[in-house]
Formats: structure tokens, sequence, C-alpha cells
């Protein structure tokens, strides 16, 4: 059977055919909008994936410090300014003459010198007036007949910490002495320690537990040559001289 209105059939077909050409194209663009706003935050990650990893390679984490100036400083405040820039090992052997009251005249490494905290910083400090003179005075004198008093070669080693420790150290002749079990603080005084007539001073020690442990070397004049710090379970930690 024949449809009455033929026209109007094809006219409706225009109009649906109309409708999906304006439709679809909206309908794919939001689909691109969708997407678009999706994507944001994973792009956003890797700014912050740079970020973190910029401050885990941050050096001083890894146990660097800036060297101070301690030129002018006496002994005693030479160290107090390495121990708040966290140095451990400060050697003040190069000048046994000295008292930790003098001034400090040279250090290595060089002021503002990227170094590693458990590095040897050696300190050179200027020869006591004391020494000095009790030197010019026996020169001048020659012809006296009583003799000389002897000089004293007694080294002392200090250890402290929280716990004991078991201690090993150089002993008078080139001899090598241990304490097993020593409770801390430990100090032991020994006459000339080291080979024939070169002293050698020597002290290790290890930590039986958490905390710092701390050793020092005092030669016969009474000054701290060599001092030194450890930290952490069963650590350990050696001054010598």
């Amino acid at each position: 059977m024949t449809s009455p209105h033929p026209h109007k059939a094809t006219r409706r077909g225009w109009r649906s055919l109309c409708r999906l050409v304006v439709v679809l194209p909206l309908a794919l663009a939001a689909a691109g909008c969708g997407q678009s706003s999706a994507v944001t935050p994973d792009s956003a990650a890797p700014a912050s994936a740079t970020a973190a990893s910029t401050t885990t390679a941050d050096p001083a984490r890894f146990g660097y410090a800036i060297m101070p100036d301690l030129t002018g400083l006496t002994g005693e405040q030479a160290s107090q300014a390495l121990r708040r820039a966290d140095f451990h090992y400060i050697d003040y052997s190069q000048n046994r003459n000295a008292t930790m009251s003098s001034r400090v005249v040279s250090q290595n490494p060089a002021p503002g010198t990227r170094w590693n905290k458990l590095d040897k910083v050696s300190v050179a400090l200027a020869p006591s007036t004391a020494a000095s003179t009790a030197r010019t005075t026996v020169a001048a004198a020659p012809t006296t007949t009583q003799a000389p008093e002897p000089v004293s070669d007694t080294w002392t080693y200090k250890v402290t910490g929280p716990h004991k420790a078991m201690i090993t150290y150089a002993a008078k002749g080139g001899n090598t002495s241990q304490v097993s079990s020593a409770k801390l603080p430990w100090s032991k005084s020994v006459e000339s320690p080291g080979y024939a007539s070169m002293s050698f001073a020597y002290v290790s020690a290890q930590n039986s537990g958490g905390g710092t442990i701390s050793c020092q070397i005092i030669a016969p004049s009474g000054n701290v040559v060599s001092e030194n710090s450890s930290e952490g379970e069963y650590a350990i930690v050696t001054c010598q001289s």
C-alpha cells in the first residue's frame, strides 16, 4: 500500500540526519575535554617527583659540613666551634708545647672547605709562653752542676660513654694492652708508650650499646693532643698521637 504523503516522510528523514550531524561533534568534543582533565593530575606528578629527588640529594645529609674559621681562637674555643659544626676527629698533636689556652695559628682543611664530618681536622696552636721561657732559662745557665729533673713521659688515655666498652691501648715498650669490659668513664696513665725513644700514644674503644662514645689522649704537658667520638650501636672510636 502506497503512503498518501511521500514528501512528508522524506522531509522527516532529512530532519533526523541534520540532528545527527549537529549532535555528534558536540559529543566528541565533550569526551575530549573529559580526557584532558583526567590527564592533568598525572602531568603534575613528575614535578613533585623531581622536587623530592632534589631534597633527597642534599649533600649535607651525607656527613659533610663547612669548615669554620678557627684562626685566633683558643684551643678550647676551637674545639667548641668544631663540635658545633658536628666535626668529630680533632688532632692537636702538631705542637705539644702548646696549651689549650694558646691561640690557633693554622688549620687543615682551610676555612670554608666542605669537609667530611668523620675525617681528621688538624689544628696547630702557638707555643705557650711558659714553655718558651723555660727553654730560654735552661739555655742561659749551662754552668749549673745540679742534675736536671727527669722529664715525665706519662700519657693519659680517657674514654667516656653511657655503657661499658672494650678498650685497646698502646702500653710501655711498644706493647698493646686490652680491657674487655671497662666501666665508663675510664682513664689510664701509661709511661713511655711506643717503640724505643719514639712515643706513640694510641687508644681505641668499642661501645657495648647505643649512644655516643668518646676518647682523648693527654700528652705529658697536660694538653689534649687528640680527641674523637663515634655514635651508634657497638660503634668504635680511635685516638692516636
